[in-house]
């Protein structure tokens, strides 16, 4: 069982629980549930790629050979603690963001830190490229299923050759 309620738990230096026993994210900080803000699973929406990684590299070096996992998108301002999302007049949660916007190069700097982490994390453990398959998919996108490569052209029905008509003399 991930964690288990262990204290100061740890894998090849990575914190797993913090001292009451709870589960942590990548960079240390306590889980909370989203609307809770006590211990427990942030919930789909909100969760941040530190918290997502942490819990997929729980499961992973906890011996679960697929894992799935939800990173919120980088468009929304998720993490006011982030300096670069807590600006003033930097839109709070809900808003989209744009990639010029000092939130979104924030939250994406945050994410390119996260999967460091989570990749270096998994390697001290011996899971890598050379023994396992790490797949992103895209995004859902409002609710509907991912825009899918496309398939084979539809064939276009020819309209067959006419002979040339004949002149009757």
């Amino acid at each position: 069982m991930v964690g288990a309620g262990t204290p100061n738990l740890s894998r090849n230096g990575y914190p797993i629980t913090n001292a009451a026993g709870n589960l942590v994210d990548l960079s240390g900080n306590e889980i909370d549930g989203g609307f809770v803000h006590t211990p427990g699973f942030p919930g789909f929406g909100p969760i941040r790629a530190n918290q997502t990684l942490a819990y997929m590299a729980d499961l992973q070096e906890s011996g679960v050979p697929v894992t799935y996992g939800y990173i919120a998108d980088l468009h929304a301002n998720n993490t006011p603690s982030n300096p670069g999302c807590s600006a003033p007049g930097e839109p709070r949660s809900g808003a989209a963001l744009g990639p010029a916007d000092p939130c979104y190069k924030a939250n994406a700097a945050a994410y390119d830190a996260a999967f460091t982490t989570f990749f270096q994390r998994l390697a001290a453990d011996g899971i890598t490229p050379a023994n396992s398959l790490f797949v992103s998919p895209a995004p859902t996108w409002a609710g509907r299923s991912p825009p899918r490569a496309p398939g084979p052209p539809a064939r276009r029905a020819t309209p067959a050759a006419t002979p040339p008509a004949s002149s009757a003399s």
